[in-house]
């Protein structure tokens, strides 16, 4: 597995790991996703931003995620606490392809964004309520629940935190 930063020509094939995962929660009731978000235009602002990377397996492309140091509004204000204040790795829109779920390629970038980063100990993420098996991965991979975030739209966000010594 390699941790490397999406490029354009890599657009179509994240974009069919987005409309997998749209369509996963679809179909488990999860109303995350369902609006258009995320799409190939706001993978194409991670590149440029140089925020976006993928998981390439034999040169095949089998996972995206956005992974960043700056700062993350929406993590100002939350209902409940976060582990610590300290400089942290923000993720979003991590996405695995369907064939490679549960074989270990997102837990692989979680640990890839702290090696991006290495003077960084923590990890922040978000995902929907509904979103248990996004969850459990978070719970599996040592991330605690710290409280509610709210995004710009005023969609309500369950907040994680993953920090290593």
């Amino acid at each position: 597995m390699l941790l490397r930063k999406t490029t354009t020509q890599d657009l179509d094939a994240v974009e069919q790991i987005l409309n997998d995962a749209k369509a996963s929660m679809k179909a488990s009731g999860i109303d995350q996703w369902q609006d258009g978000y995320p799409n190939k235009e706001v993978v194409a602002q991670d590149i440029k931003n140089e925020e976006a990377y993928v998981v390439e397996i034999d040169g095949g492309v089998f996972a995206s995620c956005m992974i960043s140091i700056r700062k993350e509004a929406s993590y100002d204000y939350i209902e409940g606490a976060w582990l610590n204040l300290d400089p942290c790795i923000v993720i979003h829109r991590i996405a695995t392809k369907k064939e490679a779920l549960s074989k270990g390629v997102a837990t692989y970038c979680i640990e890839q964004a702290f090696a991006l980063f290495p003077t960084y100990k923590n990890i922040k993420i978000d995902t929907h309520p509904d979103n248990k098996r996004m969850q459990a991965f978070l719970a599996k991979n040592g991330f605690i629940h710290c409280g509610t975030i709210y995004l710009d739209d005023g969609g309500l966000r369950l907040a994680f935190q993953k920090s290593i010594s």
